[in-house]
């Protein structure tokens, strides 16, 4: 399942550094730039803890994200995943 976006595995951060037209995350009001804090109040620290939250997702529930856009926390919620393409 994909969400949309694109984290820099490397970074120590989890920021979003991209994000695809019509995503799931671009449709729930998400922005480049926005640090992911928590996906259906799992905590997100890296980008390893993103895919350990997202490994089993079915893409029939919605989620919940929470991210840090300047100094406000902004929650999107009811972002349907999509099914990877692969």
């Amino acid at each position: 399942m994909r969400l949309g976006c694109l984290l820099d595995i490397n970074s120590s951060t989890p920021v979003i550094e991209g994000l695809i037209n019509g995503g799931p995350l671009a449709r729930g009001g998400i922005q480049t730039g926005d640090i992911l804090i928590n996906i259906n109040d799992t905590p997100i620290r890296n980008y390893g803890d993103m895919l350990d939250a997202t490994y089993y997702l079915t893409g029939d529930k919605p989620l919940s994200i929470e991210v840090i856009r300047g100094t406000q926390v902004v929650t999107s919620k009811g972002i349907l995943p999509t099914q990877d393409p692969r």
